[in-house]
């Protein structure tokens, strides 16, 4: 078989199945089960076929789905509530049944539970009930939720059903390889209790030399982990480290909590030095995983010395991790519980010692934490709120230590998510004179070149204020921002060109290039830009650790095409590119938490909208327009963009004193996008 199984799952559980993917990837088999089992020296079960692509498109199985089936030993479902709603999870179950009926299908219970008339059920329909609707026996599952098998104990149970070996004797070969990491020491104790003294003397000589060596290849990890990763991140390198990365986890597991208070704390802390490389590496699900052990770790350590400063620190650098990996999967939801833990720990740190600079520091990162979470959330005041607190705290810092890069890059993003904040509450001016000052910070570094990472950074920032150009009606300050952008990113590919990362920001600056070249009337250009942006992502294809990240470049490219085309165009292309749009744009919003996805969603039924409008399709139009308007949250339309989105809708349904609303809104606030000139100029003649 090419594929070891089949992972199918709800987009809304992707999270879930890169995790899975990656633990069962990285496991290392005992020699005898590889033995057993044929496997000539492979160590690994790989590869897994997980699909990355949206199917919302289509009404059946694509080709290479099927395929890949055929090709899988085995089907394993994530099993959750979202799974058992997923139309395509349970199209994927009775397929493989057909494909392949004798070969095995194992559960895993990510959420929910496994009663079939509960409400909150995780097994899919065609997991409890065959094609005629007769039940079947209720799945025998792994279970990683708190109390059932764990994360551990689940991916042993997932391994011994594709080997076909109970799971008792998969752990107790597991249990095996991995004492046997502990080298001599152990074979030394059990010497002990049959042979004489002088072997008991040999034993304990053994294990100290154990420690020594425990101790060495703790230091060589905690090495690569920090010194060498300071040293290649800033050139943007750490793909050096990738072997490091694996074989620190695999000591990591064997080693589990033993040790004393001081190793479990140098163990916590290399952890989660490991996450952040992982982190960096965009490799969120071992990210994830590598700071939870980290948190495990620490939480264990203060929960017996609750006093100790330096256990509640490093528990609130795990805690903080742990909701920086969850907002990076659009998981609000679980980045609010980490970012308040993350909060309280420092509020808790900085009590005990009130003119300690470091913990002040850890509360601006706290404070700028919940101001990003609150503004993901569309409560404008609050994150304004603690943005300010956050910033003021900053530059009393930096006022004490104006040498300080830690602190003028954290002053420098804590202006640019001020001036995101105040744009949000409709004051442009000031939030453009915030995105000044934090330019100037970033561009300061930037041009020293010792950190490449701060070109990332500045090249980011120049995208958002670019964006607040084209809110005040300068497109042509806008197109000098953004080709400024690309010009930073070529720099950095060309410096580091495995870095995909900077490969995929580069090409959204080629796209935003591209959106201000259409409106400026270069529209050649702009299309064939267009163009060969989408070819390029469509090329880099779903393996991609970026999965996310490249869904949301792809999407915005497919809308500017959709734009363009109806621009140029209201033929059946346009209302093709439109019908695409839409497609992208629902699977991004179902895939996230935050408000600006359901704008987003709601603008790109717009556009498709208006492109059937414009052949005739008048019904067809209106449909679109008001499914437009009913996933608006008109309470949460508050920032320009979405009121200018809401605006345009209203229009379109002929409520045009509605949209008057705010229109005048925007216009009063010096609101001049072009990108939505032509509902203002409909507006306007009313």
């Amino acid at each position: 078989m090419r594929y070891e199984a089949f992972i199918s799952y709800s987009h809304r559980d992707k999270a879930w199945a890169r995790w899975l993917q990656n633990a069962l990837e990285r496991y290392r088999l005992p020699k005898a089960l590889r033995d057993q089992n044929g496997r000539d020296g492979g160590k690994r079960l790989r590869p897994f076929f997980r699909d990355d692509t949206e199917l919302a498109s289509s009404e059946d199985l694509t080709a290479a789905i099927t395929q890949a089936m055929e090709q899988s030993a085995a089907l394993i479902v994530i099993c959750s509530p979202h799974a058992a709603a997923s139309r395509w999870t349970n199209r994927e179950i009775r397929a493989f049944r057909k494909i392949a009926p004798d070969r095995p299908i194992l559960p895993l219970i990510v959420e929910g539970g496994p009663e079939r008339d509960a409400p909150d059920c995780a097994f899919p329909e065609a997991m409890l009930f065959d094609d005629a609707g007769n039940p079947r026996p209720e799945p025998l599952a792994a279970d990683l939720r708190p109390g059932a098998d764990g994360k551990r104990g689940a991916q042993l149970k997932l391994i011994a059903g594709l080997l076909g070996v109970g799971v008792d004797a998969l752990r107790q070969r597991d249990q095996q390889r991995r004492m046997r990491v502990m080298g001599a020491a152990t074979a030394g104790a059990m010497a002990v209790s049959v042979v004489t003294i002088t072997l008991a003397i040999l034993a304990v000589q053994a294990r100290n030399e154990a420690d020594v060596r425990r101790g060495q290849a703790e230091s060589l990890i905690d090495f690569m982990l920090v010194d060498l990763r300071d040293r290649l991140q800033p050139i943007g390198r750490l793909d050096v480290l990738d072997a490091v990365g694996d074989e620190a986890s695999e000591y990591f597991n064997a080693l589990g909590d033993r040790g004393t208070d001081e190793e479990l704390l140098k163990r916590a802390l290399a952890l989660r030095q490991l996450g952040e490389v992982e982190f960096a590496r965009r490799d969120f699900p071992a990210a994830l995983q590598a700071f939870e052990d980290s948190r495990e770790l620490t939480a264990a350590l203060l929960a017996r010395h609750p006093d100790n400063a330096e256990y509640l620190f490093e528990q609130s650098q795990a805690e903080f991790w742990v909701g920086y990996v969850a907002w990076q999967n659009d998981d609000l939801d679980g980045a609010e519980l980490s970012f308040q833990r993350y909060h309280d720990h420092s509020q808790r740190l900085l009590a005990n010692e009130p003119s300690n600079e470091d913990y002040k520091l850890e509360m601006v990162f706290a404070l700028t934490n919940l101001g990003a979470l609150a503004r993901a959330r569309g409560d404008r005041e609050a994150a304004l709120q603690f943005i300010q607190s956050a910033n003021r705290l900053n530059e009393e810092l930096l006022a004490k230590n104006p040498g300080d890069d830690t602190l003028r890059e954290e002053l420098a993003q804590g202006y640019s998510w001020e001036g995101s904040a105040r744009r949000d509450l409709g004051d442009l001016s000031e939030a453009d004179h915030a995105l000044a000052r934090s330019e100037e910070l970033f561009r300061s570094r930037w041009n020293s070149r010792e950190d490449m990472r701060s070109g990332e950074r500045l090249a980011y920032l120049l995208g958002i204020r670019a964006d607040l150009q084209w809110n005040l009606g300068d497109v042509d300050k806008a197109h000098d921002m953004v080709s400024e952008c690309q010009s930073i990113f070529d720099e950095l590919v060309t410096h580091d060109p495995s870095n995909d990362s900077w490969a995929h920001a580069n090409q959204r600056c080629r796209v935003w290039v591209a959106e201000a070249k259409f409106y400026m009337g270069q529209v050649e250009a702009s299309r064939q830009v267009l163009d060969d942006v989408y070819q390029r992502l469509s090329n880099d294809g779903p393996a991609s650790k970026q999965g996310a990240e490249l869904n949301a470049l792809l999407t915005q490219t497919v809308c500017l095409q959709s734009q363009m085309d109806f621009r140029l165009s209201s033929g059946a292309d346009a209302i093709g590119r439109a019908e695409s749009c839409v497609q992208h744009r629902q699977a991004l919003m179902d895939a996230s938490d935050q408000y600006t996805a359901n704008v987003d969603f709601a603008l790109a039924l717009g556009s498709l909208g208006a492109v059937l409008a414009a052949r005739g399709f008048d019904d067809e139009s209106r449909r679109a327009w008001q499914r437009a308007l009913d996933e608006l949250d008109v309470e949460q339309m508050h920032t320009p963009k979405s009121r200018a989105v809401l605006a345009t809708l209203l229009s379109r349904m002929g409520d045009s004193e509605g949209a008057q609303v705010h229109w005048l809104y925007l216009e009063e606030i010096g609101f001049s996008d072009p990108r939505y000139r032509p509902t203002f100029d409909e507006l306007a003649r009313n």
